[in-house]
Formats: C-alpha cells, sequence, structure tokens
C-alpha cells in the first residue's frame, strides 16, 4: 500500500537536441507501474549508463555524478541491492525511480560539521528552470540513531533554487534533515528558495528534523507521513539563523500524518524560531498549519500555539507575524 502511494509520478519532459526528436516519455502515472525511457530518448540519464551497478557494495557516486552533470533528468532504475553514495550529488534536473522506490544510501556520513555537505545525497543549488522534480526514490542517509556528532548531511539540500519538488520518495536516517531549505550570503547564486514543495513523502528516522526551513518563500509541506524518534530540534522547523538576513515567509504546512517521539526542553513537534541575533532580517511570517493529525507530545504552554492542539511551538525570540492553526487533531 506504502508503495502503491508512493509512486505515482507527474509527467516529465525535456527538449532533445539536433534532428526529430522522439515521443517525450513520462513516468506512467499509475501507482508502481513500472516503467523506461523509450530509447532514443535523449532528455534521460540513465545511471546503469554512466557505470552504476547498485549492488550495495561498489562506489556509485562517480556514475551518478556523471549521469547528473549531463543536465538531463535522472532515471534510476531498480537496483539488485541498493545504490551506494560516498559524497553527494548536484542535480540539475529531475531525478526518479522507475516504480519500484529504489534505493540510494549514504556511506560515510556521520553528521561531523567538517563534512559540509559532502555527505548530503542531493544537493539542489541555483535551480532557476520550470521545475526540478525528485520523485519515486528511497534515499537512506545511514543514521544508527544512536550518534550524535553532527547534523550537517541531508538526503535533500535545496538552496538558492526555485520550483523545486520532492515528491512520493522515502527520506530516511539523514543526520541532519530530510529535506533542508535555506541560503547563506557568499554563494553564489545566493538568494531566499521559493515555489518549493514537499508532498506524499514518507520523512522518517532524522536525528535532527523531517523538514528544517531557514529561509524560504512559498513552501508548502503537505500529505507526508512524518515519523520522527529522535528528542533532538522539531519534526518541522522554521528557524532561521542568526545571521541578519534569513527569513521564512509563506509556509504551508497540511494534511500530514505525524508520529513523533516528545521533543526536548517541551519543544513542538512543529517549531518556528526566529532568534535573537536575527533582527536585521525581515520578520517572518505568514505560516498556515492546518488539518494535520497524529500523534506528538503537546509543546509547553508558554510555547503552545492556539489552535494547533499542542502540535506548534512558537519560541518567543523574535516575533512571528501571521501565523495560523487550525483542523490539527492530536489522537490518542
Amino acid at each position: 500500500m506504502l508503495r502503491g502511494r508512493l509512486l505515482a509520478a507527474t509527467a516529465a519532459g525535456a527538449l532533445v537536441a539536433a534532428g526529430p526528436p522522439p515521443a517525450a516519455t513520462a513516468p506512467l502515472p499509475a501507482p508502481t507501474s513500472r516503467w523506461a525511457p523509450a530509447p532514443g530518448d535523449g532528455a534521460w540519464a540513465d545511471v546503469r549508463a554512466f557505470g552504476a551497478k547498485g549492488d550495495g557494495v561498489a562506489d556509485d557516486t562517480p556514475a551518478f555524478r556523471a549521469a547528473a552533470a549531463t543536465g538531463r533528468s535522472l532515471f534510476v532504475p531498480r537496483p539488485p541491492v541498493a545504490y551506494v553514495l560516498t559524497g553527494c550529488v548536484e542535480l540539475r534536473s529531475s531525478a526518479y525511480g522507475d516504480g519500484s522506490l529504489p534505493t540510494i544510501r549514504m556511506r560515510g556520513a556521520d553528521g561531523d560539521p567538517d563534512q559540509g555537505q559532502a555527505h548530503t545525497i542531493f544537493v539542489i543549488h541555483g535551480y532557476e528552470g520550470p521545475g526540478l522534480v525528485v520523485s519515486g526514490l528511497r534515499l537512506d542517509g545511514g543514521w544508527d540513531g544512536r550518534g550524535t556528532r553532527g547534523e550537517w548531511s541531508h538526503c535533500v539540500r535545496v538552496t538558492s533554487s526555485r520550483r523545486v519538488t520532492i515528491e512520493r520518495c522515502v527520506l530516511e536516517r539523514p543526520y541532519g534533515d530530510c529535506v533542508f531549505v535555506g541560503h547563506y550570503a557568499g554563494t553564489t547564486p545566493s538568494f531566499a528558495p521559493s515555489d518549493v514543495v514537499i508532498r506524499d513523502n514518507v520523512l522518517s528516522g532524522p536525528r535532527r528534523c523531517c523538514v528544517a526551513v531557514v529561509s524560504g518563500t512559498n513552501v508548502t509541506v503537505r500529505d507526508n507521513r512524518i515519523v520522527k524518534r529522535s528528542d533532538y530540534v522539531a519534526a518541522i522547523d522554521l528557524e532561521p539563523d542568526p545571521l541578519g538576513y534569513q527569513h521564512v515567509d509563506g509556509v504551508v504546512i497540511a494534511g500530514n500524518a505525524f508520529d513523533v517521539a516528545p521533543i526536548a526542553f517541551g519543544g513542538g513537534a512543529v517549531s518556528l524560531d526566529d532568534p535573537l541575533g536575527n533582527e536585521g532580517a525581515p520578520r517572518s511570517g505568514n505560516v498556515a498549519i492546518t488539518g494535520n493529525r497524529g500523534r506528538w507530545a503537546p509543546a509547553a504552554r508558554y510555547l503552545r500555539l492556539a489552535g494547533s492542539d499542542g502540535l506548534v511551538g512558537v519560541v518567543p525570540h523574535l516575533a512571528w507575524a501571521k501565523v495560523t492553526a487550525s483542523g490539527n487533531v492530536r489522537l490518542p
């Protein structure tokens, strides 16, 4: 049932250079339908054609990087065991599984800050095209549930990009976040991400967060299953860094199913925190949390947002503007 819910994919196509193009190939819309690009469809890069083995032993990082460097959409077929990465892959276009929820597993991550983004599975930076989609993949960050060395390895990192959708995936066990959204000065380009959609996924077992947004506008987190056992930070965390320029504006968190262990210090499963030191940034706000259900420990009373049934905690550092909650139901 889970696989059927996850693997329905949206259409994707791209222009093909030189000569009459073949018919564009798109993943089949029916759940669990196996598919593959049509022969000769130059819109797709099959990772096997670049040497990926998927045997759970060989390092497939060079193959994935070479396929991604073509700028074509990645096609990831079912591996014999799992694809293994030892470093990040920067996506320039979409990445789709073949209908079997193929596994891509990170090896060697321990969340150490010196690793930076090196052990993030997919990095999306500076994308401003018509739309980049990550769909139908199982991304396994490899956290063992015990290590506390760091929190800097993610399943998907979205920085300074527009029009990114992450859907119908299983994103699990990162040392950091299943999905990280933000931007930092000093990178090229450097701007707050916008129009980011995270929907219909299973986001499970991170050390830090299922979704973390440190900066971004028009971010939607909808209809996901969100599972978190660590008490560190929150399941969904909207939290600019105290840098004086990051802010979060226009976030919808709706229709998600939560299964979240109690968060340390009475924090909310969904946490909003604009810290002291960020006074120079525009005020964060315009956040709607609606129609979520599941199990969570209510946030401490002094943090708790009215209408959220204890789901949301707002940390009283810098004030947030226009934060609303309705229709959220905590199950016994």
